[in-house]
């Protein structure tokens, strides 16, 4: 686990905010493309390369590397320490997941294909293998989930031996099929986890299902596997949710302006899976309003989450029966503020090895804000989002730059004890500023990563995209030697 001293992890937060003499490279990494790029996952070498992974569309530019692609490219490239790509591969999948092993880079992807005629669809799960110099050593299909054109869904993650896992999700079960197996249900909604070897070999399955009416269907939020190789997942349901002899419950309520149930008003669940595929616990874990981006873990296990809930708009909730409900959004026993004017508020919690609430925190703007990343440490919680407009973090308060439409978003990073007490907030301002992530480096730096469209302010200096183009960026320490860390 991550390692780093207090003093050490401030100077990290630092060098992302001060800028360098552009010869340098190192502080902010643009990808110039002529109408799109995107980063979405970025690895840590042991000597702190980067290898990372994205698409493009129109002329790219990696440093000295450009290429072409006149529809959506995938790729997956390299970075040095002094901020150079080493080398660029494309890659004719859509990327879900990325790891890096002693032997190499796997690349998990889910490709899906729709028969309009017959109102199909079909989504099939490949590993693909690079070396670390880029170049393409195998590809192999590890399943194909077949069924309904509408209600057929597979998410995938590599766990931490860079095995596969098909997260397959459903609601009509008389097509369904994962490879030539028909998988079938007794309820409405159904998510399958089925973990996979490299080879496309099932090493176990796991299945959970919703309630009887369309009101049930599951959905799957965040996942993460712990350092023992456990998967959690968080996920959201309807009324009711199965499993195994467990069932979870939560009461419907509905905006009546709006017409129908609005999903931040189900229920969320937590769950935990064996490295064998043994349902260890699960648990409901929110009610409502709060939708969840990311989990995290301590050294010790310790649990943290985060996420982003809607305003508590008592006046238009109301149950089916359509008598008045007043739900506030909670975490555990941990009761969620209303944030301003109904507005997206974002969240941290941190739960105990019991799973209970120690912790909550609440980030509010005036025009929402979002949780994308958290990690965990030295005893430090570091986080990364977005928000427009005004931005509140319990003791100050931020304002982006121009709050006139079209609005722009601007990129905050935080940092807190794991007491769950506020130690900073950097704010990074730029124009179509969205989904901003983070890692933590060998050496325990932090490295941020998103897209921008027009400008990116960091500290004084500014970074321009051609016209309004989408640019992918990365926001790198100075010296990813090591140097500054202990």
């Amino acid at each position: 686990m991550l390692r780093i001293s207090i003093p050490s992890y401030l100077i990290a937060l630092f060098f992302l905010i001060i800028s360098y003499v552009p010869a340098t490279g190192q502080s902010f990494l643009q990808i110039n493309s002529t109408i799109t790029s995107d980063i979405y996952q970025v690895e840590s070498l042991e000597n702190n390369d980067l290898i990372i992974s994205g698409t493009y569309k129109g002329k790219a530019e990696f440093g000295s590397f450009s290429r072409l692609s006149k529809d959506k490219a995938s790729y997956v490239a390299r970075v040095n320490t002094s901020g150079q790509f080493l080398w660029v591969t494309e890659l004719d999948v859509v990327i879900t997941d990325l790891a890096v092993t002693s032997k190499g880079i796997c690349v998990l992807s889910i490709y899906k294909e729709k028969n309009k005629v017959d109102r199909t669809s079909s989504l099939e799960m490949k590993l693909t293998k690079l070396n670390l110099e880029g170049k393409k050593k195998s590809v192999k299909s590890i399943c194909k989930f077949t069924g309904d054109l509408y209600d057929l869904h597979m998410q995938g993650i590599l766990d931490n031996n860079a095995h596969p896992m098909a997260c397959l999700i459903w609601v009509k079960d008389k097509t369904t099929k994962i490879d030539s197996e028909t998988l079938s249900k007794k309820k409405y909604g159904a998510i399958c986890y089925i973990q996979y070897d490299q080879e496309g070999n099932e090493k176990w399955r796991q299945h959970t299902e919703g309630g009887f009416n369309s009101f049930t269907d599951m959905h799957l939020e965040a996942m993460s596997f712990d350092k023992d190789n456990n998967f959690y997942a968080i996920g959201g349901y309807g009324e009711e949710a199965f499993y195994g002899s467990t069932k979870l419950i939560t009461n419907l309520v509905y905006a009546p302006n709006f017409g129908a149930i609005d999903f931040y008003y189900k229920g969320s669940y937590l769950m935990k899976l064996s490295p064998e595929g043994k349902l260890e616990k699960v648990i409901a874990l929110s009610k409502y309003q709060c939708k969840y981006t990311s989990i995290a873990f301590g050294e010790d296990g310790i649990m943290f989450v985060a996420g982003y809930y809607k305003g508590n708009n008592k006046e238009q909730l109301r149950k089916m029966d359509g008598t008045p409900s007043q739900p506030a959004p909670e975490i555990g026993a941990k009761v969620l503020p209303g944030s301003r004017k109904n507005q997206e508020a974002s969240f941290l919690a941190k739960l105990s090895s019991d799973w209970n609430t120690e912790w909550t925190y609440v980030l509010e703007s005036d025009r929402g804000n979002r949780v994308s990343s958290i990690t965990v440490g030295n005893n430090r919680l570091a986080v990364t989002g977005f928000w427009v407009m005004n931005l509140f973090d319990g003791k100050n308060s931020f304002k982006s730059v121009e709050n006139t439409s079209p609005y722009k978003s601007e990129v905050y990073q935080q940092l807190f004890d794991l007491d769950g007490n506020h130690l900073t907030t950097i704010v990074y301002q730029g124009k179509g500023s969205e989904w901003p992530k983070h890692i933590i480096n060998k050496s325990n730096q932090i490295v941020c990563f998103g897209n921008f469209r027009e400008e990116m302010n960091i500290g004084k200096s500014k970074y321009t995209s051609k016209g309004t183009y989408q640019n992918a960026f990365m926001i790198l320490p100075k010296k990813l030697d090591g140097s500054i860390s202990k």
